[in-house]
């Protein structure tokens, strides 16, 4: 998160008053729209809640019970394509991260 919100200052404006950025304005808003979803998801009733702290890892685990059923192969899939998705992020994050360091 402090990654996400470093960019965010470094490739948004968060000034007052609001001046638009002189960068693409797709990587504006996909890193708002990334800011948003981090900062003010819902939870299983509805009702607004961050991603900090316990509540985020709980509506995981119920969400990898309903989906997998304690079906080893499928908890083996889930694990996998869990990981792959972490490598992918990760990669992500890295070109984001050279894109920001070369403007």
């Amino acid at each position: 998160m402090s990654l996400l919100k470093a960019l965010q200052k470094g490739l948004t404006c968060l000034e007052v008053p609001w001046q638009p950025v002189s960068g693409p304005k797709e990587v504006t808003r996909f890193v708002n729209e990334i800011v948003l979803g981090e900062e003010s998801d819902l939870d299983q009733n509805g009702e607004a809640c961050d991603h900090y702290g316990e509540a985020h890892s709980h509506l995981a685990r119920r969400c990898l019970d309903s989906l997998c059923q304690d079906d080893p192969a499928l908890l083996d899939e889930a694990y996998e394509t869990a990981f792959m998705s972490l490598e992918l992020r990760s990669r992500l994050w890295d070109a984001v991260l050279e894109q920001y360091r070369q403007s």
